[in-house]
C-alpha cells in the first residue's frame, strides 16, 4: 500500500482500530507498550516529515502492525542467536576491567539527573571523586553538567546531563548537519549534528577554564574522562573532540548516543581499539541511537511494504470495540474517520494509567467506550496526541512542531532562548528547507553492543562497526523504549560484569506463581482473577521477573528494592487470600502510590517459605551470594 491513504482516511487513518486491539487482539500485552508506540509515532511524525502524508496516529499503529510482523522472526531467531555473532560484528566485548569501568561510569551518568546536590557529592565521594562544579540548570542548547577530580586515581571527570525536559529536547531536533569545526587532522571536512554541536560549543567556552584548572590541580598525568547519556551522549562526544586540542590524554565513554556525526568521523573516533579515544555504549533496541534521518527512511519503507490497514480493519471487526460500533450503527467507517483522535485519547488513558501505576486493566475498560470515544473524542484525542509527542519529546529527546514560519519546537513552548531570529531548525527529510542537504549520522567511536538475553538486559556483548545492520534500522520490540533506560544500562553491564567472571549470573528460584497484577480489582467483582507466570529471581538482582510470555527478550520486573516495597507477610507464614487459600504473599508500598502485588504460590508451603526469603532479601538490597555479584554501586 502508499503511503497516500484513501481521501476518506487521510485525516485519521486506522488508528482507531487501536481501541479494538487494546481490549482484544493484543490484550496479551502489558499495557505499557500502548503508551510506548503512541509517544514514539507521535514524536517521529513530528519530528520527520520523511513520513509523509501520514497522521501521529497512523505512524503509531503501522508501528505496531510493522511490529507484529517483524517479531515472529525475531521470536524464532533472538534466543537462540543473542549470544552468536551477528553482521557487523567486529570482535568480542570488553574485558572484565573495562566493564568493571563501564558500570561505574554509567552509574555517574545517571547520578546527573539527580536534582540533590549533596546527595551527587556524597555518591560521587563514594567512587573518590570531590564535586569541583555542578550546574544542575538547563537551557535551550546548554546542558546541565558536573566536574569532579580525583587526585588519587589523577582523573578529572566531565559529566554532561542527558534529555530531561523540553528545553534538552529541541537541541536534538536541530539535526541539521554542519562544520564539526576541528583542527585535528583526522576530523577534517567532518560535519555534526547542528543541535549537539552547538550544545557541545557551549559547553567548550563554558568549562575549558575549569576543565584546565581541574587537570593542572592534579599535575602530571592527569587524564580527563568525559561521560553522559542519551543528549548528554551526544555532546559528550562532540565536546570531547573540540576539547582533545587541549587535553590530548583524554576519552569519552558514552551511554546510549544518538546518531551525532558523520561516518568518517565516526570510525576516526574509534581508530584506537586497544586505547579507544572514544566508546559508545548501546543496549539491545534502545531506539535514540537509531532514531536517524536514513533510519527513518527504512522505518517509512518497511510500514509501506505490509497491509497493515487491512489486518487493522479485521482486527476492529472482530473486537468487542468493533461490534459495539455496528451494533449501535456508528459503523467502522465513521470510526475509522477520527481515527487519530481516538488513538490520542488511547494514549491519555494509559498515559494517566501509567501514571497512577495501574497499569493492566484499563484496558478493556477503555475498549469498551470505543464507539463513544470514535465519536467524541477529536479534540481530547488531538490534544493527548500533542501531549504525548511533546512527553516523548522530553524524556528521549525528540517531539517538535513545525509552525506555520518554518520554525521547529516543542508542542506549547515558546520560540527557544538563544535562537537567532528567523533561525529556522531542519526537519530531517524536508529537503526543501534552506536546501540543506539531509544529514547522515551515526553513532561514534568503537561501539559496543549490549544484547538481551532471556533473563536480563545483559545476555552479551560485541564490538560492532557505526554502520552495522542492526544499528542501521529502527528495531521494533517491547523494549525499545526501556532500553534507552541506565537502570537497564546498568543491570546489563552487572550483568556481562558476572558473565565474564567465574560466577556468571545464576538464579536463585524460579517456579510457577499466580499474579493478581496491579489494578485489575478495579474491574472484577472479587479476588478472583489469578494468572499463573513462570516467575524468578537472579541471585544478584533485587528485581521478581516474570518471563515474558510473548516470545521477547525482557522479562516483565519489579524492582523491590528501588520500588520501596514492604512485604506483609508474618515471618515465613503466607498470606490468606480470601477464597484463594493460605500460600499467598503481599507486597506493598508504603506510600501507596503503587498498587499491591499479590502473588499465590501454587505448589504449597515449601516452596512458600522460599519464595518468602528470597523477596524479602530483593526488598532490603542484599545479594544472595557476595561472590557471584558485581560490586553495588548505590549501596
Amino acid at each position: 500500500p502508499s503511503l497516500a491513504l484513501p481521501s476518506s482516511h487521510r485525516d485519521g487513518g486506522a488508528m482507531a482500530m487501536f481501541l479494538g486491539l487494546a481490549g482484544a487482539a493484543y490484550s496479551a500485552y502489558g499495557s505499557e507498550w500502548v503508551s510506548d508506540y503512541a509517544t514514539v509515532g507521535g514524536a517521529l511524525k513530528s519530528n520527520f516529515s520523511a513520513l509523509g502524508p501520514f497522521s501521529a496516529g497512523d505512524v503509531t499503529v503501522g508501528l505496531v502492525y510493522l511490529w507484529d510482523h517483524e517479531k515472529s522472526k525475531r521470536r524464532e531467531s533472538d534466543p537462540a542467536t543473542c549470544s552468536k555473532p551477528q553482521p557487523g560484528d567486529l570482535g568480542p566485548g570488553p574485558s572484565p576491567d573495562v566493564l568493571d569501568d563501564f558500570r561505574v561510569l554509567c552509574a555517574m551518568s545517571q547520578v546527573a539527573y539527580w536534582e540533590d546536590k549533596d546527595a551527587v557529592a556524597k555518591f560521587m565521594k563514594r567512587h573518590g571523586h570531590e564535586v569541583i562544579h555542578h550546574d544542575n540548570k538547563t537551557a535551550f542548547q546548554e546542558p546541565a553538567y558536573i566536574v569532579s577530580d580525583c587526585r588519587e586515581k589523577k582523573e578529572v571527570m566531565f559529566i554532561i546531563r542527558g534529555t530531561s525536559g523540553a528545553a534538552d529536547a529541541l537541541t536534538d531536533g536541530d539535526c541539521a548537519p554542519v562544520p564539526l569545526d576541528s583542527a585535528l587532522p583526522e576530523f577534517q571536512g567532518a560535519t555534526a549534528h547542528r543541535g549537539m554541536k552547538k550544545a557541545a560549543d557551549w559547553l567548550l567556552k563554558e568549562c575549558l577554564v575549569k576543565l584546565k584548572r581541574a587537570m593542572d590541580g592534579i599535575g602530571s598525568g592527569a587524564r580527563l574522562t568525559v561521560t553522559g547519556h542519551s543528549l548528554g551522549a551526544g555532546s559528550a562526544a562532540i565536546v570531547s573532540i573540540l576539547l582533545r586540542e587541549h587535553f590530548p590524554k583524554m576519552r569519552c565513554v558514552a551511554f546510549a548516543t544518538p546518531a551525532c556525526l558523520d561516518l568518517s568521523a565516526c570510525v576516526a573516533a574509534g581508530a584506537d581499539v586497544k586505547n579507544p579515544f572514544m566508546t559508545s555504549v548501546v543496549l539491545h533496541d534502545d531506539v535514540v541511537p537509531r532514531a536517524s534521518r536514513q533510519n527513518v527512511d527504512d522505518l517509512r519503507v518497511r510500514i509501506q511494504s505490509i497491509d497493515w490497514y487491512s489486518q487493522a480493519t479485521d482486527d476492529f471487526n472482530a473486537s468487542k470495540a468493533g461490534k459495539a460500533a455496528a451494533y449501535t450503527k456508528v459503523g467502522v467507517g465513521a470510526v475509522v474517520g477520527k481515527a487519530s483522535s481516538v488513538a490520542g485519547y488511547l494514549g491519555e488513558k494509559f498515559a494517566a494509567a501509567t501514571k497512577e501505576g495501574t497499569r493492566g486493566g484499563s484496558a478493556k475498560a477503555t475498549a469498551g467506550s470505543a464507539a463513544s470515544a470514535a465519536k467524541s473524542g477529536a479534540v481530547a484525542g488531538a490534544k493527548a496526541t500533542t501531549s504525548l509527542a511533546k512527553s516523548f519529546g522530553a524524556k528521549l529527546g525528540f517531539g517538535k512542531k513545525k509552525s506555520a514560519d518554518g520554525d521547529t519546537r516543542a508542542a506549547g513552548d515558546e520560540a527557544p532562548a538563544g535562537a537567532a531570529d528567523g533561525e529556522r531548525m531542519f526537519i530531517a527529510g524536508d529537503a526543501s528547507k534552506d536546501d540543506a542537504p539531509a544529514p547522515t549520522f551515526y553513532v561514534p567511536g568503537v561501539v559496543y553492543h549490549l544484547r538481551r538475553g532471556p533473563t536480563c538486559a545483559g545476555g552479551s556483548v560485541a564490538r560492532v562497526k557505526p554502520d552495522c545492520a542492526s544499528l542501521c534500522a529502527i528495531q521494533l520490540s517491547g523494549s525499545f523504549i526501556n532500553d534507552h533506560s541506565l537502570n537497564e544500562y546498568v543491570e546489563a553491564l552487572d550483568a556481562l560484569a558476572i558473565r565474564k567472571s567465574p560466577g556468571k549470573p545464576k538464579e536463585e528460584i524460579r517456579g510457577k506463581l499466580e499474579w493478581q497484577e496491579a489494578g485489575e480489582t478495579k474491574y472484577k467483582v472479587g479476588m478472583t482473577n489469578w494468572k499463573e507466570h513462570e516467575t524468578f529471581v537472579l541471585a544478584h538482582e533485587f528485581c521478581l521477573k516474570k518471563k515474558n510470555e510473548d516470545g521477547e527478550l525482557m522479562p516483565k520486573k519489579v524492582d523491590l528494592y528501588r520500588g520501596g516495597y514492604v512485604l506483609e507477610n508474618e515471618g515465613d507464614a503466607g498470606h490468606d487470600f480470601k477464597g484463594k487459600g493460605p500460600h499467598g504473599i503481599k507486597i506493598v508500598d508504603p506510600t501507596k502510590k503503587k498498587d499491591p502485588i499479590r502473588l499465590y504460590v501454587p505448589s504449597g508451603e515449601k516452596d512458600l517459605k522460599k519464595w518468602i526469603k528470597t523477596i524479602r532479601r530483593c526488598i532490603e538490597g542484599d545479594v544472595e551470594d557476595p561472590k557471584c555479584a558485581p560490586e553495588p554501586l548505590y549501596k
